[in-house]
């Protein structure tokens, strides 16, 4: 049960990860569409 925790705590890790970075690309790269759109 402890690995299956450690898992989804993994998971969620990365996901949060991958919404800050393509939130801090959105705001940085305001004016560049482009890069936004490809790495979503």
């Amino acid at each position: 049960m402890s690995e299956e925790n450690k898992e989804n705590g993994f998971n969620h890790v990365k996901t949060f990860t991958k919404i800050i970075f393509i939130f801090s690309v959105l705001v940085f790269n305001d004016n560049e569409g482009d890069a936004a759109n490809l790495l979503i």
